[in-house]
């Protein structure tokens, strides 16, 4: 599973457990104001609903707790992720950097020997370097006396890289690591006995 597609499965889960233990926080407030005047069967009755209250709220919080967990497992792992690909992208750009630096070197030096090079290898030199330019033409010129050679463009063969959004390569990653059982607000309060009769009967 995508860590995005998880984290949204996960954040819903989240956002139900909150409108559940909501309810229950209410019935609970409800409970111990009506515990204040009850007496004999109703009180006990009323206690009775009150711990099972207690223990609903306790088993959705727990299990909150266990999506909070989870979520944040996934958050740490977009980022790492997205910070791999953040690095890649940066070493790439450092590789292709040098890589012009040397073609404009060579170029440079070929402009010294008063070879030919294509003018876009000139202009390339004279963005990277003014001064450069300008010494390398002139020393070509003093070296015109001898054969010149002619050359080809050294940037010619190469295409413009695409990169990803490193944010993208994150969150369309695999989620990592055992992910906590899905189960509904519902079920959690239907195991601690809760069920929404209670609220009807009193």
């Amino acid at each position: 599973m995508k860590i995005r597609d998880a984290q949204e499965m996960y954040r819903a889960q989240i956002r139900d457990y909150n409108s559940e233990m909501s309810a229950v926080s209410m019935r609970r407030k409800e409970i111990q104001n009506a515990l204040k005047n009850a007496s004999g069967a109703d009180k006990d009755t009323l206690d009775k609903e009150a711990a099972t209250i207690e223990l609903t709220y306790k088993a959705l919080q727990d299990k909150q707790n266990e999506y909070y967990d989870y979520v944040n497992d996934l958050t740490e792992q977009w980022c790492m992720w997205a910070n791999a690909e953040s690095a890649k992208q940066q070493g790439e750009a450092m590789k292709d950097y040098y890589r012009d630096m040397a073609k404009v070197m060579e170029v440079a030096r070929r402009l010294m020997k008063g070879d030919i090079v294509p003018s876009t290898d000139e202009k390339k030199l004279m963005e990277y370097n003014d001064k450069l330019y300008q010494m390398a033409k002139n020393m070509g010129e003093m070296a015109k006396v001898e054969k010149r050679k002619k050359h080809k463009s050294l940037w010619e063969d190469e295409e413009e890289k695409q990169y990803e959004d490193p944010d993208e390569v994150g969150a369309n990653a695999t989620a990592q690591g055992t992910a906590p059982q899905i189960k509904s607000a519902g079920d959690i309060m239907s195991s601690t006995g809760y069920n929404g009769a209670m609220d009807s009967e009193n």
